[in-house]
């Protein structure tokens, strides 16, 4: 079972058994793929030695991220018998989250027409169309999520994730505003401010690859507290 952020071509005594992806000495020809955990067999030969070979190549102009903190795995090959493929646990996290996105997805975009309703027929409460305007990005961003686990070119994953980012990003801002509104506080420095660093945290993420998440888990947290 393989995951991986590059392009590889897997070699049992030599002879070729598996590639994920296109691997090329000329950068501009690899294509890199994400397996999530594809399960693959090894065709074993009556020797007694066996030997895996892998060649692995690195696509290079891909803005790779680090979003909540997650690692992205050059290479990880995990050995197991046939019956125990559906035992890793790297394979069921990925399952179970993938099943909590798409809930979360439908949850908040039932809210969104909940309040989206309310705004229909009280148009002068504007506080509903914001916070059906919030819950509808938090959905998408949650739907993106779970697409997102369903993608294996590279390069199209990573955008995918950025676009997420971005999605949480307007969800901050949103909140912001909502808050501001609700309880009719006067928009002066602090909200600037705010708006400021929740715009700007996207540069951090860019930027810094290990900490740049660290500022945008900060605002979703002092926000929304």
């Amino acid at each position: 079972m393989v995951w991986q952020t590059g392009a590889t071509a897997m070699y049992l005594n030599g002879k070729l058994f598996q590639q994920f992806g296109t691997t090329s000495p000329i950068n501009e020809k690899v294509k890199a793929f994400q397996p999530w955990g594809r399960s693959t067999f090894l065709p074993l030969l009556n020797q007694p030695e066996q030997v895996i070979a892998v060649r692995y190549s690195y696509q290079k102009n891909i803005a790779y991220m680090r979003w909540l903190g997650a690692k992205n795995k050059t290479l990880y090959i995990w050995l197991c018998k046939e019956d125990e493929v559906d035992e890793n646990y790297a394979k069921k996290e990925n399952e179970i989250s993938k099943l909590l996105d798409i809930f979360k997805g439908g949850l908040f975009f039932i809210l969104a027409i909940l309040h989206f309703s309310f705004y229909l027929y009280h148009p002068r409460q504007r506080a509903n169309f914001l916070i059906g305007v919030f819950q509808l990005t938090v959905s998408t961003a949650f739907c993106l999520g779970y697409y997102y686990k369903q993608i294996h070119d590279l390069n199209l994953l990573v955008s995918l994730n950025w676009a997420v980012v971005l999605f949480n990003v307007v969800a901050i801002g949103l909140m912001l505003e909502i808050i501001y509104y609700l309880f009719e506080v006067k928009r002066g420095v602090i909200y600037f401010f705010l708006l400021f660093l929740t715009v700007s945290s996207l540069l951090t993420l860019f930027y810094f690859y290990n900490t740049g998440w660290l500022s945008l888990a900060f605002l979703m947290t002092f926000i929304g507290v």
